[in-house]
C-alpha cells in the first residue's frame, strides 16, 4: 500500500513512513479510547458492521467536538456532557423518521397502490403492516362467500405484483363461541390448504381463539423478569436513582406496557396482579415510587 521506500537519516535507517506513522499514532490511540467510553459497537461477525460502527462512533465524537467548540457554554460543568450530547443526538436523528412513518404514504404512487389493495366488503378488514398483513372476516348466516372472495383477491393481486406469498407461514384462525359449530373448510393460497390454529403472534401480541390474554401477559412477564437482573445490578453499582427510574422506564415498564391498551382491559384480576408484583419488585429496587399499569394503561388510551 506504501510506495515511498525511502529512510530516515537515523543510524538505525528505520524507513520514513515508520516513523511517521509512530510520530502520530498517539491521536489514534487517543480517538479509540474516548470512543469507547461510548460505542455503539455490538458483537457481530460481518466487517461491514464493524466498519459501520466505528464510522458512527468516530462521526459522533466529532461531531461532539466541534458542538462544545462552537457552544462552550453548552451544560459547561457537567461531567457527562458527552452522554447529553449523544442522547440528543439519537433522538435529532431519528425524530424525522417517527414523524414521518406516523403518516401513510401520500406519493401518487404509493396512494394508487393503496387504493387497488383496498378491500371493496364491509364485512371483510386488511391490515397491513411492514411484510405482515392480516385480513379479518366477519361471517354472518355461515356466509363465507365475501371473506373467501377477499382472500382470492388479495392473493391475485400479490401475483400481479410480483408478491410471493408464503403459504407455509399463513395460518387461519376462526373466532367461534356458539356450542355446536362446524369448522368451515379452509381457504387456500397458492393451491395449499391454509393451516387452522388455535393462537397465533400479531405484531407481538399472541391472539387465542377463545380471546383470552393470560399467553401474552406470561410472556411479558418472563421478558420483564430477565431484565429486573440487570436493574439489581444497576442498584448493586450505587447508580443514582434517577438513572435507575430511566433504565426501568426503557427495559422494564416498555415491556410491561407492550399494546397494553389491547389486553390490558380484558386480562383477569390474577394476571393484573401478577404484572403489578413486577412494578412492586421494580420499586423496592430502586426505592421510588413508578406509575402503576392501571395509570399508564389510561394514560395510553388518552394519549392514543
Amino acid at each position: 500500500m506504501h510506495t515511498d521506500a525511502s529512510l530516515s537519516t537515523r543510524e538505525d535507517m528505520k524507513p520514513q513512513m515508520i516513523l511517521d506513522y509512530n510520530s502520530t499514532k498517539g491521536g489514534v490511540d487517543n480517538l479509540d479510547k474516548v470512543t469507547a467510553t461510548y460505542s455503539c459497537q455490538r458483537k457481530t461477525a460481518r466487517w461491514p458492521l464493524v466498519i459501520f460502527y466505528n464510522i458512527v462512533d468516530v462521526s459522533a465524537y466529532n461531531a461532539y467536538v466541534l458542538w462544545t467548540a462552537i457552544n462552550q457554554k453548552w451544560n459547561a460543568g457537567k461531567l457527562y456532557r458527552r452522554r447529553l450530547f449523544l442522547e440528543e443526538l439519537g433522538k435529532a436523528l431519528v425524530t424525522p423518521k417517527i414523524q414521518m412513518r406516523a403518516k401513510p404514504a401520500r406519493s401518487p404512487a404509493a396512494a394508487a397502490v393503496i387504493e387497488k389493495v383496498k378491500i371493496s366488503h364491509d364485512s371483510v378488514k386488511l391490515i397491513k403492516f411492514a411484510d405482515d398483513t392480516t385480513l379479518i372476516g366477519l361471517i354472518s348466516n355461515n356466509d363465507e362467500s365475501a371473506y373467501r372472495r377477499e382472500v382470492d383477491r388479495l392473493v391475485s393481486w400479490c401475483s400481479g405484483n410480483n408478491l410471493e406469498l408464503n403459504a407455509q407461514k399463513t395460518v387461519e384462525m376462526i373466532v367461534d363461541f356458539r356450542k355446536s359449530t362446524v369448522p368451515p373448510p379452509p381457504p387456500s393460497v397458492m393451491d395449499s390448504p391454509i393451516t387452522s390454529v388455535e393462537s397465533f403472534r400479531f405484531l407481538g401480541t399472541t391472539i387465542t381463539q377463545d380471546l383470552k390474554w393470560e399467553p401474552t401477559i406470561s410472556s411479558l412477564i418472563k421478558k420483564a423478569q430477565q431484565r429486573m437482573y440487570f436493574l439489581r445490578q444497576l442498584r448493586k453499582a450505587k447508580l443514582p436513582a434517577q438513572m435507575l427510574v430511566q433504565f426501568y422506564t426503557a427495559i422494564i415498564e416498555s415491556i410491561l406496557t407492550s399494546s397494553i391498551t389491547v389486553w390490558f382491559a380484558g386480562a383477569t384480576v390474577r394476571d393484573k396482579q401478577r404484572l403489578q408484583r413486577i412494578v412492586r419488585s421494580a420499586e423496592e429496587v430502586i426505592g421510588r415510587s413508578l406509575p402503576s399499569l392501571q395509570d399508564l394503561q389510561e394514560a395510553a388510551v388518552h394519549q392514543d
